[in-house]
């Protein structure tokens, strides 16, 4: 396996790892909607997940 370079994303990181077997990357963030005036996005987690094809 190739040596990763230092600073990669959840998303990049596994596309760097998979990028020889057919299949989907997906990433994204998990967020809690805060109701109010502010109507803030709380960012709970990250996640990345790789689908074969």
């Amino acid at each position: 396996m190739r040596s990763a370079p230092l600073c990669l994303s959840n998303h990049e990181l596994m596309m760097y790892v998979m990028h020889d077997l057919p299949g989907t990357v997906e990433s994204g963030e998990l967020v809690i909607r805060e109701t109010g005036p502010a109507e803030r996005a709380l960012s709970t987690s990250l996640f990345s997940r790789w689908s074969a094809k």
